[in-house]
């Protein structure tokens, strides 16, 4: 049996391509095989089960370790159970922002030449492209059966004629970011510097939950000032620099408006949509164990055996990969997606991808980065004379290239640019404390006599809060103590710096016509802008307000001791809202939880929900939109309601605690670094 690796190319050429194939491979029969029926196929390389090989002692270290806690099964569960946290599909989001489309740009005769003998139904994305820019009606290509066909229709070539400029960007690959401003995908999509240099990367190519197109996209030069590179026949991948958002802009009022028309934070793309460490750890992942493999299975401890026999056998571990295969919008797969083997270099799985995916991130159940996709694993079973040539020739699953064995060629370089890059970003997790800007105790005149007495109470929780988050022993203990469930808490960052807002912005002046609001936003945006300037911001640095609410009674309302609760607000706009309405239920579980089930037990501090900030009478809340960094508004009470604002004052302690734990939970779920220990 003969096996290779198949690598896909987003634009090939055909005939060229089927020259190449028929050369290398040396056997007709693969060769027709591969180039009927792949024509999307590239580079195709021979692979030798022998040379890659882990030895079994690897394997068995592996097994022991993904295996060390056996969890006693539910009766119902049939074979291993499946359940998995409702984290997990927060994890899923926020992976997801790092990923990214790579373009690149073709003149679209180039393009026609490469896929004309193709079926129209192989390359809808770049048909697509093709016809925004020629104007061609959305349904041109459908009454023909391939490209040749459709090319030669009386509209298209007046319309190739018609344009001045007949170039498109053409998608080529997925790619994701490993640092602030690094992307990594494979060499075979990014071969050089030249290639490199003329692509653009796009963020945001998805639809909403209510399968909407979400806009705007997001796109960023390559800089390939960085640019370090494995062949396909090696590790097959590519890391480059991004430029900033806005370097095509000189001044930095420049910038930022370019930055508020596509409502981006900051200029870095790491820092509006995180990354993906690469970790060094090996064993991440597990393959599948065979009870027939006496030799791997008689090491395993005996509890252990027991449990594959139970099982008969162990599974491999399912991989989740983020693509854009063909070039469509962001979709993820994360079931039928099991490992099949693992090897020196490589991970074999099974999982569905197609042109486009390469580059794209694998992981595992902890959404931990393991491969980089490369492509498919074709066997060619030579030896069976009988069998047809759809049986002979079959895929047999999917190859992603090892992270940590990226991670270990890195390391054999020595230039300067690379040792910063690991020094940053791979071998050792940030030691800077993230800055938690704490807005409480500010003067609101709509309380008018008792403005003073509310923003007292709100103060105390805020100085509480920010003595808390000083101690990162005692972040721990409050872990401990409230955490109700096996929350892997080890690995969070307890390293706070809390930044007051001043007394003087939180002041009412009467007379004054710039309301405490307003200073102390102006003065948050003043120190985030400093930390943005001089690149110190770190993905984590949170900001937020803390109020009580008020209720204002009409003839036929509620009483207000009727009307009571905590709520939290997040900012209602496309780039942000779904992660943030995510921490909003982090922060208000938090202080919910605490308040509510700590003994003595008070009158509940009922839950109002989260809300987006357009749900408030004036539809939006500026301290949710204009603050530079992740922004919260939490209503910790009704001020109005007698029993309630009884429990905010006799419990501001335990309100305090609750909130701190919400603000680390938080804090650390924007951290590329959260779940990445081993």
């Amino acid at each position: 049996m003969k096996i290779y690796r198949l690598l896909n190319i987003a634009l090939n050429n055909y005939e060229t391509f089927t020259k190449e194939v028929c050369e290398r491979v040396g056997d007709g029969i693969v060769c027709r095989f591969i180039t009927e029926n792949i024509p999307e196929a590239g580079e195709l390389i021979s692979f030798s089960l022998e040379e890659e090989k882990i030895d079994n002692h690897k394997i068995v270290e592996i097994i022991k370790k993904r295996k060390a806690v056996i969890k006693k099964f539910p009766s119902l569960s049939v074979g291993s159970p499946n359940y998995l946290p409702f984290s997990f599909l927060q994890g899923a989001l926020r992976c997801s922002a790092a990923v990214c489309l790579i373009k690149n740009k073709y003149e679209i005769e180039d393009i026609i030449k490469r896929i004309k003998n193709t079926n129209t139904k192989a390359f809808p994305s770049i048909l697509d492209v093709i016809s925004d820019e020629l104007d061609l009606d959305e349904k041109f290509w459908e009454p023909y059966t391939t490209v040749s066909e459709a090319i030669e229709d009386e509209n298209f070539q007046n319309q190739m004629k018609d344009k001045e400029k007949n170039t498109v960007w053409v998608p080529i690959g997925t790619g994701f970011l490993v640092g602030r401003n690094y992307l990594l995908t494979n060499h075979h999509v990014l071969p050089n510097k030249a290639e490199a240099k003329s692509c653009i990367v796009q963020f945001k190519y998805e639809k909403d939950e209510f399968g909407r197109d979400r806009k705007p996209r997001i796109e960023y030069y390559l800089d390939p000032s960085f640019f370090k590179t494995s062949p396909e026949s090696e590790l097959d991948y590519t890391i480059v620099k991004l430029h900033p958002f806005s370097f095509d802009k000189s001044t930095e009022p420049e910038k930022k408006q370019k930055r508020n028309e596509f409502n981006l934070a900051f200029e870095e793309a790491g820092d509006n949509f995180g990354w993906l460490p690469m970790l060094k750890d090996d064993d991440l992942i597990s393959p599948p164990l065979n009870l027939e493999d006496s030799e791997i299975f008689n090491r395993l401890s005996e509890d252990l055996q027991k449990s594959a026999i139970k099982l008969g056998g162990f599974a491999g571990e399912s991989v989740n990969i983020i693509q854009h295969p063909r070039g469509r919008q962001k979709e993820i797969v994360i079931s039928d997606n099991r490992v099949q083997s693992i090897y020196k270099n490589f991970i074999q799985y099974t999982t569905d991808t197609d042109f486009g995916s390469s580059g794209s991130p694998v992981f595992n159940n902890r959404w931990q980065l393991v491969a980089l996709h490369h492509g498919m694993l074709v066997e060619y079973k030579d030896d069976d004379v009988e069998k047809s040539l759809e049986k002979k020739v079959i895929v047999g699953g999917n190859l992603g290239v090892r992270i940590n064995q990226i991670v270990a060629h890195l390391e054999k370089q020595e230039d300067t640019e690379t040792r910063k890059f690991l020094d940053d970003f791979v071998n050792q997790q940030p030691t800077i404390k993230r800055k938690i800007y704490i807005l409480a105790g500010r003067e609101r005149r709509r309380f008018k006599d008792e403005m003073i007495k509310e923003a007292e109470l709100t103060n105390y929780i805020g100085e509480k809060i920010g003595e808390l988050l000083e101690n990162p022993e005692t972040l721990k203990k409050i872990f401990n103590k409230l955490s109700s469930t096996n929350q892997s808490i080890e690995n969070f960052n307890y390293n706070f710096q809390p930044e007051y807002v001043p007394q003087e912005n939180r002041k009412y002046l009467r007379g004054e016509d710039t309301t405490t609001l307003d200073k102390s936003i102006s003065w948050i945006q003043q120190e985030t802008n400093k930390q943005v300037i001089e690149n110190n911001y770190q993905l984590g640095d949170v900001a937020i307000e803390i109020v009580t609410n008020y209720y204002y009674q009409n003839t036929n309302d509620l009483k207000p001791n009727e009307v009571g609760g905590a709520t939290v607000y997040y900012v209602n706009l496309p780039n942000y809202k779904d992660g943030r309405k995510s921490d909003a239920k982090t922060l208000l579980t938090s202080l919910l939880n605490n308040v509510n089930n700590l003994p003595p037990v008070p009158p509940d501090l009922n839950d109002r929900g989260t809300q987006p900030d357009t749900a408030v009478r004036n539809q939006g809340l500026r301290f949710c939109r204009d603050v530079i960094i992740p922004s919260l508004v939490l209503y910790v009470g009704y001020w109005t309601n007698p029993k309630e604002r009884q429990l905010l004052e006799n419990r501001k302690d335990e309100i305090a605690e609750g909130i701190v734990k919400g603000i680390v939970e938080w804090s650390n779920s924007l951290s590329p670094w959260i779940n990445q220990a081993s």
